[in-house]
């Protein structure tokens, strides 16, 4: 008998479409925050993105491996993410310390580090599906953001830069005929941060989803393509029309110490204002340093271009503390300005040739007007790109204006380069008897991920609509009075057995049709027969077309059609 358990209402701790239809569905079950079972339904269709995901990494020349979940923790102290990872899980036996797996780079380097030996072994591509641990703070969506999870990670080890671009791109090829094939048809490859996993480069794949559900935060120009996570994402800032300069002022505005309050006290717009925000930086060592940002009163900092602008020993950024706010600056909060400030300072681009600026005068209650670059204050000795884009700013490449979505990340592929090789010590043998160290990639893809950004694109206000290819069942049965129609109906669900390769249940729950029909759309059957009183009837999940009148003969060869035609042009996109 099959395990099926549904749910009426939607959970009031769900808001993201795919965890609510998760849960009523019955897909999953909460265990603890962040960690979930998943049930025979769920498995199914995870066993499809899994085979999927496995096709198209073999093709493009993966070997499947299995690492230890269980990861001693010495090698992730010689690259030093014991220490910069708040994401571990960190455990202890026998004074030994252990972490469970976020990610693997460490001990696949080391397993290439053993098994590779020369240059004539390259290039090797390995890959996993295995579940991953992350100590996520604040667990939600379902399951996209969890503590538990399965992912496919496969890395890539080269010769040199050549042959990790070469690996690099055949992973994006596989990862658009993997998305493609699951159905993700509207699917963004953007510019990306390489946060905790590091390298020279990387691209997430982002599938447009609601703000309850989306995780992170792109932009994207409809003139030329470009595209970026926020945490990447760059534009033009338009040139400053120049002006006569003015004499420098300093005035009383008390109780102005924001943005807003200072624009209405002072009459002037947001974008003549230069805030000067205070920063705290932790680097390796445990190192910390305060130093201020300055930036266009009407921009915000973006925290991760902030921290990467301070370079790779920096571990983490955060607004300063009011006590050392007041100390570097001689004021209180909302008056710090870059003429006198006790600390070093960073500049955002957006600053650069400004004129007749407001900025704090680093004395309560006191804004400077009409300051100048060069004239009334040093010029900024280092300028970087720590803006927040957002929609309407200009693109980069085309000054077009970029639109901005919200969406779920399915997979992120990474340029290594050979830094952990180097950490690891982990080289292979020229010709000549030198060594080098390998030139690796990463590629990461979350299955429970794509199961869930499929409902979020797919689903309807009556429940999930399942791409064939990734359906737990392809079609379901249902009579609509089990007395008078469960013969008719039994011998379709047979016939779908016995002659087809359709995946077919038959509800003989002795429930009312109108809960059955409920469950078979909550559920998302591709396809739908119904057997009653005026015949047989099949009706498409994804298109809500339905077709009645039709024979058992005929309803069997639309369903077996439907899903054969379903399967070919999913298939089509493989390799």
């Amino acid at each position: 008998m099959m395990d099926l358990v549904t749910m009426r209402e939607t959970p009031t701790n769900a808001v993201a479409k795919s965890h609510a239809f998760m849960l009523r569905t019955g897909l999953i079950e909460p265990e603890s925050a962040g960690v979930f079972s998943y049930t025979a339904l769920a498995v199914r269709s995870m066993l499809k993105i899994e085979q999927i995901v496995r096709e198209e990494m073999n093709h493009a020349g993966g070997q499947e491996i299995r690492l230890p979940v269980l990861l001693s923790a010495d090698p992730w102290k010689q690259t030093g993410r014991w220490d910069s990872m708040d994401v571990l899980f960190k455990l202890e036996a026998d004074g030994t310390q252990f972490l469970l797996g976020p990610t693997h780079e460490e001990p696949i380097t080391l397993l290439a580090k053993k098994r590779i030996r020369s240059r004539s072994q390259l290039p090797q591509r390995w890959y996993q599906i295995t579940p991953k641990f992350r100590k996520e703070k604040r667990p939600r969506a379902g399951v996209l953001r969890v503590r538990e999870f399965i992912m496919k990670d496969l890395y890539s080890f080269d010769a040199d830069a050549k042959g990790m671009d070469r690996s690099y791109d055949a992973m994006v090829r596989a990862y658009w005929a993997i998305f493609t094939r699951c159905g993700l048809t509207t699917l963004f490859q953007t510019q990306a941060d390489s946060g905790a996993i590091g390298g020279d480069a990387s691209e997430e794949f982002i599938v447009p989803a609601s703000s309850s559900a989306g995780e992170c935060e792109i932009v994207h120009c409809t003139e030329c393509g470009y595209t970026a996570n926020i945490e990447k994402a760059s534009c033009t800032i338009p040139p400053w029309k120049e002006e006569a300069l003015n004499p420098m002022e300093k005035l009383h505005t008390p109780n102005a110490g924001t943005i807003a309050e200072v624009s209405a006290f002072l009459g002037v717009t947001p974008e003549r204002l230069v805030k000067t925000l205070i920063y705290e930086a932790k680097y390796k060592g445990a190192q910390t340093e305060v130093f201020a940002i300055l930036i266009r009163g009407n921009l915000d900092v973006n925290e991760v271009k902030l921290k990467n602008a301070l370079g790779s020993e920096c571990i983490s950024v955060k607004p300063a503390m009011i006590p050392d706010i007041e100390e570097v600056t001689g004021a209180a909060v909302g008056f710090a300005g870059p003429l006198g400030i006790q600390c070093p300072i960073l500049a955002d681009g957006s600053v650069v040739g400004i004129q007749n600026f407001v900025s704090g005068a680093n004395d309560t209650d006191y804004h400077f007007v009409n300051m100048n670059w060069g004239r009334d204050v040093k010029s900024p000795d280092k300028v970087v790109d720590v803006r927040s884009v957002r929609a309407g700013d200009c693109c980069p490449r085309c000054t077009n204006a970029l639109e901005a979505y919200t969406g779920i990340e399915v997979g992120h592929v990474f340029k290594l380069g050979t830094v952990y090789a180097e950490k690891l010590k982990a080289t292979f043998q020229l010709a000549d008897g030198s060594h080098q160290p390998f030139w690796m990639g990463c590629y990461g893809i979350g299955i429970g991920r794509i199961m869930a950004a499929s409902i979020e694109l797919h689903a309807d206000e009556r429940g999930v609509v399942w791409p064939v290819a990734i359906a737990p069942y392809h079609c379901v049965v249902i009579p609509a009075n089990l007395a008078k129609h469960g013969d008719e109906a039994g011998n379709i669900y047979r016939d779908l057995c016995d002659t087809t390769d359709v995946e077919v249940v038959y509800d003989d729950r002795d429930f009312s049709f109108g809960v059955k029909i409920a469950d078979a759309e909550l559920i998302g059957y591709p396809f739908i027969i119904v057997v009653g009183n005026k015949g047989i009837e099949v009706r498409t999940r994804m298109t809500g077309e339905v077709t009645s009148l039709l024979s058992l003969y005929e309803a069997v060869g639309m369903v077996s059609q439907g899903v054969e035609t379903a399967l070919y042009f999913a298939n089509s996109n493989a390799h």
